[in-house]
């Protein structure tokens, strides 16, 4: 990675914000397969260690309730070692095949949410049961964001951020 333009890209987005201690911290990232360690100084400044390698994680990450760090990298769930960079697989997707997910929500310890490209599908994935179920399309095409926020989902794409009703997608 060029350390340069990864500064240069924190500095860029920092500066579209009031500058607060809040962000002036140490951050982690991905970057390919390397596992990032970022500080940003007071003067906006940064710099940036690798930890190490890892695999990539084009299905999305994110936290579960129970603050472990969940991906996926092709049809495997890995949990995140946040210290190391290291990777346990703990579960492989039940529907067969290689998925194209682009964000993954972690809901509950044991529930997954999928928003699958291009279809738009929204699925819901029991880690404990090994069962996933197609929930049904958003008509949303999927474009990497995928959030939980006070239990809603919400996706991003080119047309810009959008709720996903859970119960009935297709009225998202």
């Amino acid at each position: 990675i060029n350390k340069g333009t990864a500064c240069l890209k924190l500095t860029l987005y920092f500066c579209l914000l009031p500058i607060s201690p809040v962000f002036l911290q140490t951050y982690y990232a991905f970057g390919g397969t390397q596992y990032l360690k970022i500080e940003v100084d007071a003067g906006l400044s940064c710099t940036v260690e690798s930890l190490g390698n890892t695999v990539e994680y084009e299905n999305g990450v994110s936290f579960c309730p129970d603050g472990r760090l969940l991906t996926m990298s092709g049809q495997f769930l890995l949990e995140f070692d946040v210290a190391t960079g290291n990777t346990t697989q703990i579960a492989v997707w039940p529907g067969g095949g290689i998925p194209q997910f682009y964000g993954m929500v972690c809901y509950s310890d044991s529930i997954i949410y999928t928003h699958e490209y291009p279809s738009g599908h929204l699925f819901i994935w029991n880690i404990n049961s090994g069962i996933a179920t197609d929930l049904g399309s958003t008509g949303v095409v999927p474009w990497e964001g995928f959030a939980l926020v006070e239990g809603e989902l919400y996706a991003s794409n080119s047309a810009g951020i959008h709720q996903i009703d859970k119960t009935n997608p297709g009225n998202s």
